[in-house]
């Protein structure tokens, strides 16, 4: 009688042990998709504003670095659709108040006019992308690791691509930051 009674005790210890773990898989998943729609969404935005760096007055070789990022961008975008069709999850606008904020400081720069020679302004659109860049950093590798948690073999190689690619942009826009040789504009990015 007493192994029986222990029998159903395990059972029901089973069951609620099943349920709780499909409780935190929901999560996983759930957490899993809006991460990848966030991204999704806020590397879209972030594509259409530096598409619009390309009338804005700026040193050639930052137009170069924009350009370059925008190309990387539009690769991102590629990976992430790849990752939501396999999931079978929508692309829909995910909207985020921290991802608003940062693009908002790039249009507000971008409105605002200057002279390619205006190296203040230079340093506030880097110290902008510079921060956008650490925002998709986080993301990219808060994403990757919900996907190796979930056991999504198949998104780990896109998305570790993506991180790779967004930590050698960081890189390349704070050499580009000491290559400026300004004492103003680095001060300026150092209190920004």
């Amino acid at each position: 009688m007493k192994e029986m009674r222990n029998r159903e005790v395990n059972q029901k210890k089973l069951q609620s042990m099943k349920r709780h773990h499909n409780r935190n898989i929901g999560f996983l998943w759930r957490s899993y998709t809006r991460q990848v729609q966030e991204l999704y969404d806020f590397e879209k935005q972030f594509l259409l504003l530096l598409s619009q760096f390309r009338a804005a007055p700026l040193k050639e070789a930052l137009h170069s670095l924009v350009a370059d990022h925008a190309h990387q961008t539009s690769e991102h975008i590629a990976r992430l659709e790849e990752i939501m069709k396999r999931l079978n999850i929508s692309p829909r606008a995910a909207h985020f108040r921290k991802t608003s904020h940062l693009l908002t400081k790039l249009r507000r720069f971008l409105k605002t006019p200057a002279q390619p020679q205006d190296t203040r302004h230079q340093a506030a659109i880097l110290s902008a992308l510079h921060k956008v860049e650490a925002f998709e950093i986080s993301s990219y590798a808060a994403t990757h690791s919900y996907a190796r948690l979930l056991s999504f073999h198949d998104d780990l190689a896109p998305l570790e691509k993506s991180y790779g690619e967004e930590k050698a942009m960081e890189q390349r826009i704070e050499n580009f930051i000491r290559q400026q040789n300004d004492p103003q504009a680095t001060e300026f990015l150092m209190t920004a």
